[in-house]
């Protein structure tokens, strides 16, 4: 993705490839708060599939980074 403006038809192409691949539909959308998926065209999509878009908190940090460092830091513990 060259740019964040694809998003709209490159999710269209993911949608559809989940559901006709695995014959389940995605129930849940769940993003950062990016505007990317706030347009109008974006809404209306997600309402008539049915998805629910969620969005994290703001000013969370990311949880696998976190993670991420905290077993860094336990394995370089555990082997001294």
């Amino acid at each position: 993705m060259k740019n964040r403006y694809e998003l709209f038809s490159i999710f269209q192409m993911f949608y559809n490839e989940i559901k006709n691949q695995f014959q389940i539909s995605i129930r849940i959308l769940r993003s950062d708060n990016g505007h990317e998926y706030l347009s109008h065209s974006f809404k209306n999509v997600m309402a008539s599939h049915g998805i629910l878009y969620q969005t994290s908190c703001a000013y969370t940090p990311n949880k696998m980074m976190w993670l991420s460092a905290r077993i860094d830091i336990l394995l370089k513990q555990l082997t001294f």
